[in-house]
């Protein structure tokens, strides 16, 4: 085994995922513990599994000759597997006529040993063009992405030297060199397993994701596509063919959602199911669900009347007020006084009321997963399975089965008689069996006996298992409370209508959407700038500390040895 070697010291720090700092080794991103030079211009880090590895390797892919470790950044040379290319830190082959060569991420591929493999592997053979090694996922450098999609391969490697690619099993067809495309009928699309750019990544004119895999791109229109929107086909229904839609501000292609369709929605971040239709945006360079394309350009709410809120790309530096979780995809924020609403939290806008139990403001109800919201009473996180009431301005917060005035008895579709509520009072339902919800069949916590129960029947349900019809009753009961102004109900649904082709385009166009978002994030990132040039300083004084405090152990340590010779 060998060490990296580099021209200055090496520390071990720990570095955090935001730093966004690369492995010079193995080129993948160091989270965690890791080897980084000392000098700070320098920008020199490694893994700390990358520090160390064996001077020579015998591998499968090249059974001739052994490889050997080549320390020797004045080259730029390419992966043989992958087709990557990099300066330094590769095996090459020890006989110079082979001109073979792994990077360290290929040198780590073994060939599987799985039986099941081989049925699959021939139907592979049978549309990809050339012989496949297939090999086992990467555990060391994991997870290693596609060559032809740009995404993680979580099984099977499938390796072609003809093409220089790492793919997967749905990777392996034969793309076809040329295709004609509705996205872009101007211009045929030319397949490129490298994007012809100065560097090596384009961004798809369909999804917006940057990719470092596989285009068809059209050279006279600088227009790509990857390889997974070039399967969209538009629905031929003539309804839905290419039309303006009542609320995006721009023409929508609607298209069936694709097998091993691997993308999400850029509003909501949630995936397409199968059932879907996908709508692309090209203008925004967006892919939505239906109901996301629906969503209104600008709102009043509720959780910020002082200003309208605007769609918007998210600000990944400002937390959603109501779920306080970060995010990327859409939401509805006001740029004046840095406040944002994800959609799925923002719309549609949850019923609301003013409870004797929080008077200050009014509390809304969530069905959604908050995992920085805990309850109020029972001190446990609010989750989507139970539903929650929350106070968006002071982050006060009850689950549904935590509120102090739930109906007495309700009537659900899942039981024919009334259900009564309980309190305090855990029921057992028959001796030596476990407490469960005869609705979901899950397990009861028994520390937060609250439930609905039919004594009849021995029919027990969670609160949130029949929170809709709870809901209901309440919205019924505050609204006559609200009739004689002792408590409100209210589900504001406004819509602002008005300049829907002037700002408020701009906003959700790829343009002044991320601008916006780009002129928050520069001012953030300032401030931050400023927190790490504080903190390099500190860091510059502690260690000139260090240094002089050696200094003087050094001399102590002479005075002793002195004082014993004498």
């Amino acid at each position: 085994m060998m060490q990296v070697t580099h021209e200055h010291a090496l520390v071990l720090r720990v570095k955090e995922k935001q730093h966004e700092i690369f492995c010079d080794v193995c080129r993948r991103m160091i989270v965690g513990s890791a080897y980084e030079c000392e000098q700070r211009k320098c920008e020199f880090s490694i893994h700390r599994s990358c520090f160390k590895f064996p001077r020579e390797i015998e591998h499968p892919f090249h059974t001739q000759h052994p490889l050997t470790f080549l320390d020797d950044d004045s080259e730029k040379l390419e992966c043989s597997a992958c087709g990557r290319t990099g300066w330094g830190f590769i095996y090459r082959c020890s006989d110079s006529e082979c001109q073979f060569n792994l990077d360290f991420v290929c040198a780590a591929l073994r060939t599987t040993t799985t039986k099941d493999y081989q049925i699959s592997n021939d139907q592979v053979l049978l549309t990809h063009p050339h012989p496949l090694i297939v090999c086992d996922k990467n555990e060391k450098y994991s997870p290693v992405l596609c060559s032809a999609c740009d995404l993680p391969m979580q099984d099977l490697i499938y390796v072609c030297f003809e093409c220089k690619c790492l793919l997967h099993e749905s990777c392996t067809q034969n793309f076809p060199e040329e295709i004609e495309h509705p996205f872009h009928p101007q211009h045929p699309l030319v397949l490129f397993r490298q994007a012809p750019y100065r560097t090596p990544t384009f961004r798809c004119n369909a999804c917006r994701r940057g990719s470092r895999g596989f285009t068809y791109n059209c050279s006279q229109c600088n227009f790509d596509l990857d390889v997974h929107c070039s399967k969209l086909m538009p629905i031929t229904e003539p309804d839905h063919d290419h039309e303006e839609h009542l609320s995006h501000p721009h023409p929508l292609f609607h298209c069936n959602k694709q097998t091993n369709f691997r993308f999400h929605c850029n509003a909501c971040i949630e995936p397409f199911d199968l059932e879907d239709s996908i709508c692309v945006c090209l203008q925004c360079r967006n892919l939505l669900h239906k109901s996301c394309a629906e969503l209104p350009q600008k709102i009043q709410h509720p959780f910020h009347p002082l200003h309208p809120l605007t769609l918007r790309k998210t600000s990944k530096r400002i937390p959603c007020r109501a779920c306080r979780n970060f995010t990327s995809g859409f939401a509805y924020g006001c740029f004046s006084c840095r406040f944002q609403v994800h959609t799925t939290c923002g719309w549609p806008i949850p019923p609301f009321i003013n409870s004797e139990c929080h008077p200050q403001h009014p509390l809304a109800f969530f069905n959604i997963e908050a995992q920085r919201l805990f309850c109020d009473s029972c001190q446990k996180q609010c989750t989507s399975t139970t539903g929650f009431f929350t106070c968006v301005e002071c982050n006060f917060n009850l689950h549904v089965h935590c509120f102090p005035k739930l109906p007495p008895t309700i009537k659900h579709e899942s039981h024919l008689h009334p259900l009564n509520l309980i309190t305090n009072s855990p029921i057992k339902d028959h001796p030596d069996e476990e407490f469960h919800c005869s609705v979901c069949e899950e397990k009861r916590d028994i520390s937060h006996p609250t439930y609905y129960y039919c004594a009849e029947c021995h029919y027990i349900a969670h609160v949130h298992c029949v929170v809709s019809e709870v809901v209901h009753l309440l919205e019924e009961e505050w609204s006559l409370a609200c009739k004689l102004g002792d408590t409100k109900l209210d589900t504001p649904t406004n819509v602002l209508k008005e300049n829907t082709t002037d700002e408020m385009v701009r906003d959700i166009s790829g343009s002044s959407l991320i601008e916006l978002d780009d002129a928050e994030i520069e001012e953030v990132e300032t401030e931050t700038e400023g927190f790490r040039t504080e903190v390099e300083v500190e860091e510059a004084k502690l260690e000139t500390l260090k240094t002089e405090l050696k200094a003087q152990e050094a001399k102590v340590m002479m005075l002793k040895t002195k004082l014993k010779a004498l």
